[in-house]
């Protein structure tokens, strides 16, 4: 029951490291326990239970350095015996009795070791963790190496003897020792901020989060992670500034979508008052195409700037999606670089945040873009699907997404850094894209990987799995069977009928307005949600319709929405939204609306919803 307790508190202990950790029975070198960490890098080859592989005779010394020699579907060790090549490790060994030991990975992330070009840009924080034995007073860290790249430690001097206390600054001492004197006394988790000198008197600003683990009978251990945040103000402050571009961007956006459907509901005002076979009607016709072109392009931005962490799973087919990174691409990227676009037909539907993926995929391909700025000139999307082995075996069905472009490629120390958070080689990059791209990887259940040489190009690969056990059934496609003008003669059924409007966008509600006078209808128009609840309250007895907006300054369009369908249960109500058009909104007609329209819309689509609700009220005439 005591060896239990023990092995549990170790895989709580190796649960707050930063870097992979394993706890190991050396005896019968099987693995115990993992953590995050360990299991993202090695996958299988630690997972609890599994057996490894140690070459070299572990006794009772206090710590060892081991070389990996292989990870792929056996996990297989080398103990370095040699004191000279202590700090050469992959991994620190650390025991904890005769047969249970720790194992921390020694990582190396930090522009230095990497070897990085001059132009990259990363950023100066680091973190690295630590193990602290009370009895011995002696810490021992997965990566000593660091310390002294740091300033820390001297060069010449072994960092298991360091003495970290000596290292904080005076006024800072007297707190670090009443926090660790009250987490040995009352344990749990706990973070704490001080300052340190390095061995060449530049300071450090630390944050430290650490917890106490101790066993019946045994002296407790003091476990950690460090953490130095110098720097990383600078880059959000960047990141927060982008934030607002994009809120601003969105915010314009979705105002000259308002002014694009406002013109586009003119034109078709002006295209009905003319002549077919004339010119300025085939004119507006060819312009009416090109609004609906801009409308495409807005409602793919939307899309990718509309519900970023927070938005519903949905459906998702992967065809359309590569058709809106296609457009976004060629809008946003050189005209000089040739994209093409391959996918299987019949694949099946992936499920989630439409959004993160069509992020993640713009996001690598903007990346080539910039990687082909001096050569190269082919970016390819490719979507197939793939039967990817388990961990027991199995097949299962994958999507592999690859991009693919042969720009000015990437040196190996790279390529192994790039999905790292705050790693950029650009001069004003924040070293978050790739990042975001393995995260939203990772939140589908699938992974990111790359290969690329120096002026041979790059190709990533996505690997989503298949979503199983979840309807998804196939979308019909909506057919557009728009004629590109209204016959007003033919919509006479209209005429007398008193409809009430409300729409703040002021070139919008001009259009429709100008329409809905146009069809017969009496017309009685509001700019805010005030004002239209004025006017209901005249005017309820002689409505026959209500269109609102459902952003709506004042009164919020819910409120009304609820009111309308209270007070008069019987009334029809079209509810309007320039917001992006991929969501299911039809809980708004759960609410009592009669219809949605996503703007800016073709009046036809107006005429369509007309057509339909008094044909149901017995308005048009058999």
């Amino acid at each position: 029951m005591a060896a239990s307790r023990m092995q549990n508190r170790l895989k709580g202990l190796i649960s707050h490291i930063s870097s992979p950790a394993l706890l190991v029975n050396t005896t019968k070198h099987k693995v115990l326990g993992n953590n995050p960490s360990a299991v993202s890098k090695y996958g299988q080859a630690v997972a609890t239970g599994h057996q490894i592989v140690i070459h070299g005779e572990i006794g009772e010394d206090d710590s060892y350095q081991a070389k990996l020699r292989a990870a792929d579907d056996l996990f297989e060790v080398e103990l370095i015996l040699d004191d000279e090549d202590e700090d050469e490790g992959d991994f620190e060994i650390t025991m904890h009795s005769k047969s249970i030991a720790i194992f921390v990975e020694n990582v190396v992330a930090n522009a230095d070791m990497l070897k990085l070009p001059p132009e990259s840009s990363y950023c100066p924080s680091f973190h690295f963790s630590y193990m602290h034995r009370i009895l011995t007073n002696k810490r021992t860290y997965p990566n000593p190496q660091e310390l002294r790249r740091l300033g820390l430690v001297r060069k010449s001097d072994d960092a298991a003897h360091l003495n970290w206390r000596d290292l904080i600054l005076l006024k800072d001492r007297d707190n670090y020792d009443k926090s660790i004197a009250t987490a040995l006394e009352h344990g749990g988790n706990h973070r704490l901020r001080y300052r340190v000198r390095g061995v060449d008197g530049q300071i450090h600003e630390l944050t430290d989060f650490f917890s106490v683990i101790r066993d019946d009978g045994m002296w407790p251990i003091l476990s950690g992670t460090i953490v130095s945040t110098e720097g990383v103000q600078e880059k959000m402050q960047q990141v927060e500034r982008l934030c607002l571009v994009g809120r601003l961007v969105g915010g314009m956006i979705h105002d000259f979508r308002n002014l694009l459907g406002g013109v586009q509901n003119m034109l078709e005002w002006c295209m009905a008052q003319s002549p077919p076979e004339s010119n300025v009607f085939k004119a507006m016709s060819k312009t009416i195409n090109y609004t609906d072109q801009a409308n495409g392009l807005i409602r793919t931005t939307l899309r990718l700037l509309d519900g970023k962490g927070d938005g519903d799973d949905e459906r998702i087919k992967v065809g359309e999606l590569l058709t809106d990174v296609e457009g976004l691409i060629r809008h946003f990227g050189s005209s000089t670089i040739d994209i093409k676009v391959s996918f299987e037909d019949d694949l099946p539907p992936l499920w989630g945040q439409r959004s993160s993926l069509l992020d993640m995929l713009l996001n690598l391909g903007l990346n080539a873009c910039d990687a082909m700025k001096e050569e190269g000139d082919l970016l390819i999307f490719e979507a197939s699907k793939k039967g990817i082995a388990d961990e027991w075996g199995t097949p299962e069905d994958h999507i592999s997404f690859r991009i693919i472009d042969n720009g000015c490629g990437m040196p190996e120390d790279v390529r192994q850094a790039i999905f790292n958070e705050f790693f950029t080689t650009k001069k004003n990059g924040a070293g978050l894209g790739l990042w975001m791209v393995k995260e939203a990887a990772r939140s589908f259940g699938g992974t990111v990987r790359v290969t690329s040489k120096v002026g041979a190009g790059a190709t990533f690969e996505v690997l989503l799995p298949v979503p199983k056990g979840i309807a998804l059934e196939e979308i019909e496609e909506k057919k557009d069977d728009l004629t590109g003008t209204v016959n007003i003669q033919e919509i006479d059924f209209l005429v007398g009928k008193k409809v009430l409007f409300i729409e703040d966008e002021p070139l919008l509600r001009n259009g429709v307005q100008v329409w809905l006078e146009t069809m017969g209808f009496d017309v009685f128009v509001a700019a805010d949600g005030t004002e239209g609840k004025y006017l209901f309250e005249q005017h309820q007895d002689e409505l026959d319709l209500i269109i609102q907006d459902f952003i709506l300054p004042g009164i919020r369009g819910e409120v009304l929405l609820d009111m309308f369908t209270a007070e008069k249960p019987e009334l029809p109500v079209i509810v309007c939204s320039g917001y992006p058009d991929g969501r299911d909104y039809s809980w708004i007609e759960d609410r009592g609306a009669h219809a949605f329209l996503s703007k800016p819309f073709r009046i036809e689509r107006l005429v369509d919803i007309f057509r339909g609700l008094f044909a149901e009220q017995g308005s048009i005439a058999d």
